[in-house]
């Protein structure tokens, strides 16, 4: 399916050396996976009397689409054609609760987010562009959206600044070192931006935009934002969809969150034995999800073995998690790589349990659990390992 293409943040050429997807290797990651408008149906809606949603559009003609978002997807309402002879544009909706939808510009999918009830009036003043630009004028849930909308618009410039810099670049001329010195960068965008994007839900936790922050905006957003939020939605939004969503997803995500116990797995070693992961409690263990066919992780190995030597004599451990199809493939990736630690593997790649269990989409993947299996840290590359071993172990 289509999506909306909000802080695509991996470039192909980078994305070929940090991480390996379940999905083609020429489709980048989004955070926001929500089916693109043109594939959804109308949804029969009440039209209200006065318009509730109006504005007007700079250096764009063509489809304006107003769609609701409804778990994850969209739902077509509405559409309006902005021309060279006008560049106004206004929508009649009626929800009977506030309710977040998406204006998207057919020509590129890019959009805004705004809420809209039968009771609120919002004026739209966009400049659009590859990230477009938009002033919100109209009651106060608009209004938080509306800054955090500009907050993640800045991101977003960032990191399209960091993709134009490193698709120009030749992946099998850079040294360990170059690699390492974008990694870091594309960390540091990432972290100033989930730290800002973490302020402005802790002011302002309850309203929905902080919901459409924590949903939409991280790729796994930690468990004690989600409380955050849900907590307060309670009391300002106490009836709403949006708040009943919540509380199923952080029943759902618990389990995996960090403080809570690694769930268990049980796999089969290279020699058919089995092999419990809270077999090794007493360690500090990494469970490392990989493939023999992911070059990323290939790529990775030889940094953590270096890892992996260092502290194996400490008390720590790797469990590591194969995704392969093939036993003499990943057999032959642990004798080539000289990895000397425990694994495991059911052979049935993005179908095995475990990292279905673990929820796993890309790989290489990581959970660092303590000596009483419990989750201390998680997505650890080699280099971050080496720090938080040496400081924790």
């Amino acid at each position: 399916m289509g999506a909306i293409k909000l802080f695509t943040y991996l470039p192909i050429l980078f994305m070929a050396f940090t991480t390996c997807g379940s999905k083609k290797a020429d489709q980048l990651p989004k955070t926001i996976e929500i089916p693109s408008s043109q594939e959804a149906t109308k949804n029969p809606v009440q039209l209200g009397d006065k318009v509730n949603l109006g504005g007007s559009v700079e250096n764009f003609t063509g489809l304006l689409k107003l769609s609701k978002i409804s778990q994850g997807k969209m739902i077509l309402l509405d559409t309006v054609r902005i021309s060279d002879k006008s560049d106004k544009f206004s929508f009649h909706i009626s929800f009977d609760e506030p309710t977040l939808c998406y204006l998207t510009f057919a020509k590129s999918g890019q959009g805004l987010p705004v809420i809209l009830s039968s009771t609120n009036k919002l004026e739209l003043k966009i400049s659009y562009a590859s990230i477009p630009k938009a002033q919100y004028k109209g009651e106060e849930e608009n209004a938080k959206l509306s800054k955090l909308f500009e907050l993640y618009s800045f991101y977003d410039n960032q990191m399209t600044k960091f993709n134009e810099d490193v698709r120009g670049l030749n992946i099998n001329a850079l040294s360990d070192s170059s690699k390492q010195v974008l990694q870091i960068r594309y960390q540091n965008i990432q972290t100033n931006r989930t730290n800002e994007i973490a302020k402005f839900i802790g002011d302002e936790a309850g309203s929905l935009a902080s919901y459409f922050a924590v949903t939409y905006l991280f790729e796994d957003t930690p468990l004690s934002m989600l409380n955050s939020v849900y907590s307060k939605m309670k009391i300002m939004h106490p009836a709403s969809q949006y708040t009943e969503q919540l509380a199923g997803r952080i029943e759902n995500l618990s389990p995996l969150e960090v403080g809570a116990v690694a769930p268990e797995i049980t796999l089969k070693t290279p020699s058919g034995k089995e092999l419990k992961l809270s077999s090794l409690r007493g360690k500090m263990v990494l469970i490392d999800f990989w493939a023999s066919w992911c070059r990323p992780c290939r790529a990775e190995n030889p940094k953590v073995k270096v890892v992996y030597d260092k502290y194996k004599s400490k008390g720590f451990e790797i469990y590591g998690v194969s995704l392969d199809n093939s036993k003499s493939r990943w057999l032959g990736a642990i004798e080539q790589d000289g990895l000397s630690w425990k694994h495991v593997s059911d052979l049935k790649g993005w179908k095995s349990i475990a990292a279905q269990k673990y929820k796993i989409t890309s790989i290489p993947n990581t959970y660092l659990i303590d000596r009483e299996g419990k989750i201390i840290a998680k997505g650890l590359r080699a280099y971050q390992l080496d720090k938080f071993l040496e400081k924790n172990l």
